[in-house]
């Protein structure tokens, strides 16, 4: 596991976030009922809320489909974190799984900003050597 794929995955973790925005986003509109004050009349064109559900269906099992993708790497990364004492998994739960900015966690974790990034260049190097 390189610095490189962790720093990707900070990304992925906030596309995950905005995926489960976006998914919330569409239930609240499924939920919403159409008022037009209009009285209903029987027309001969297709059911339009119909096909609107449909479609916001489709997209959500496809937004559904790309988070079980980031869950499952996600899995992956955390058991790669297993092998780490407990104040290494957590300066790497912190940073890569939870993206936490490099002060909050030294705020949360009472270490000074040098100390952290030793930590993590140490466990950077422990990675490493565990995926040759």
């Amino acid at each position: 596991m390189t610095k490189e794929f962790l720093k990707e995955h900070i990304k992925k973790i906030k596309e995950m976030e905005e995926l489960q925005s976006e998914i919330n986003s569409l239930y609240i509109t499924l939920r919403s009922p159409v008022i037009t004050g209009m009285p209903g009349a029987h027309s001969a064109e297709p059911d339009k809320i119909g096909n609107v559900v449909a479609k916001i269906q489709e997209k959500e099992v496809r937004l559904i489909a790309r988070l079980d993708a980031l869950i499952e790497e996600e899995k992956g990364i955390e058991q790669d974190f297993e092998m780490l004492d407990p104040v290494e998994r957590a300066v790497m739960r912190y940073r890569y799984i939870q993206g936490i900015e490099w002060e909050e966690i030294c705020v949360k974790m009472r270490y000074s900003w040098q100390h952290i990034h030793r930590i993590h260049k140490n466990i950077l190097e422990k990675l490493k050597d565990e995926t040759k």
